[in-house]
């Protein structure tokens, strides 16, 4: 009887248990208590700048005035002067200030993370507030002489944050309202992905619809143009438009047009010249889904020239695209339609025929 009360008792406890850890995990997560309420911008298109100041660069944002258009991430980053030769030598020159040091400046499109960082910073909330410390914790924390600061800009001013310690044992950072004002513990995440912005928001993506969402696309090549339509028995197999032939080589062609990747973005200044190599053009139904053009850029090592590409979600910019991937597209594109490919070196001469030497004769002498 005894084993019996024991066993009804701890099966209660542990549906119990069950039950409270249920409820616990299942719950709607609690709003920021008002205590850990850093600022409340109010509208979401409030936001025109954010800037994280730091002695290794400044990276800032900049989201477009509609909700949907691209956020633009510049990263400025200190070129170190170069060190001055040892005085009294002909080539001795003075020291660089660092105010006069030269600076390296990298501009590209976000990605969705990078207007999640904006519309986080709308309404930011802290893990804790600490309130209004004194000047020995601050510098316990920091905070008396914070390296980094992070900067809101809206119409109505600016709103900062100087950026200290990272609390023990966690990536929690310690943050102070400028102004003075009162401190409060930073969840890492939005601080980590703005600091590595040129690997986590670089967007890299060319096209804003996954491989499989267009049905037809539209090549220009070698001033030709052919359409093709998806086959509906067939993901990966495409027909002429219009017709049910199977084109064989355009599904592994079309495949690489949508692995490729953007490497870097060129500054405004540097816009491809000339025609594009190949345009496709890409549909979901009839309706327009996204484009990209192909562009032969300078010429590199092995007298191949860089492949740029512009697309609808590089906002017209161009960027340098993943080698050798873009240049297999053209190659093989030229191979398909039988044309010669642009990318082909130009012959090289050939060197003059040897003079050929007379046979030896077979006679012997007598």
């Amino acid at each position: 009887m005894k084993r019996f009360v024991s066993t009804f008792v701890y099966g209660g406890l542990l549906l119990v248990g069950l039950t409270l850890a249920y409820l616990g995990w299942t719950r709607a997560p609690e709003p920021p208590r008002p205590g850990a309420l850093v600022w409340d911008l109010g509208q979401l298109g409030a936001i025109q700048e954010v800037r994280l100041e730091r002695p290794a660069g400044t990276i800032a944002l900049r989201p477009a005035a509609a909700e949907t258009g691209p956020v633009w991430v510049r990263v400025t980053t200190p070129v170190a002067p170069p060190i001055p030769s040892p005085a009294g030598t002909p080539e001795a020159s003075p020291a660089a200030s660092p105010a006069s040091a030269p600076a390296r400046t990298e501009e590209f499109v976000g990605t969705p993370r990078a207007r999640e960082i904006v519309t986080e910073l709308v309404r930011l909330a802290g893990k804790r507030a600490l309130g209004e410390l004194p000047a020995p914790k601050l510098a316990e924390l920091g905070l008396a002489e914070p390296q980094e600061t992070l900067t809101v800009v809206t119409a109505a001013g600016e709103r900062r944050l100087a950026l200290g310690g990272t609390v023990l044992g966690s990536g929690l950072r310690y943050a102070q309202e400028l102004g003075p004002g009162g401190v409060y513990v930073l969840e890492p995440r939005l601080l980590q992905d703005l600091s590595g912005a040129p690997v986590r928001l670089l967007q890299r993506d060319l096209q804003p619809f996954a491989p499989t969402d267009f049905d037809g696309v539209e090549v220009l090549f070698a001033g030709r143009s052919q359409a093709f339509a998806r086959n509906p028995d067939s993901t990966l197999q495409w027909t002429r438009a219009g017709s049910a032939e199977v084109v064989a080589p355009a599904g592994p062609l079309l495949a690489k047009s949508t692995r490729l990747k953007a490497v870097r973005y060129l500054p405004a200044s540097e816009t491809p010249a000339g025609e594009p190599l190949v345009e496709l053009r890409y549909l979901k139904g009839t309706e327009p889904l996204g484009f990209l053009r192909v562009f032969a850029g300078e010429v590199g090592a092995g007298g191949q020239p860089r492949l740029l590409g512009v697309s609808g979600l590089t906002a017209g910019r161009a960027v340098e695209l993943t080698s050798p991937l873009a240049a297999e597209l053209v190659t093989d594109l030229a191979a398909w339609w039988e044309v010669p490919s642009p990318l082909a070196p130009p012959a090289a001469a050939l060197p003059p025929p040897a003079p050929l030497l007379p046979a030896p004769s077979s006679s012997t002498e007598p």
